[in-house]
């Protein structure tokens, strides 16, 4: 995560095993979602980055992209046959 202002890194998040494939962000909530090729989503709130708010593994590799509500309620995640 970098300062859009100083253009510095902020943190480096390093939870996935494979590569992270989209990153989605609720403003209003300060939640970020992450989803890889490992087939994880990890759900976290920027002001605690080193803390993860939930992890859903998934069992199929069907993960394409993912999102969520702009009040961080609800995740939205799609995928492929």
């Amino acid at each position: 995560v970098y300062d859009t202002r100083s253009g510095k890194l902020v943190t480096t998040f390093r939870s996935h095993d494979a590569s992270v494939t989209y990153i989605a962000f609720a403003a209003k909530t300060n939640k970020i979602v992450t989803g890889g090729s490992d087939h994880v989503v990890i759900v976290r709130d920027l002001s605690k980055p080193e803390q993860k708010l939930t992890t859903i593994q998934l069992d199929e590799e069907w993960l394409v992209r993912g999102g969520i509500s702009s009040d961080g309620k609800r995740l939205y995640l799609t995928g492929g046959d």
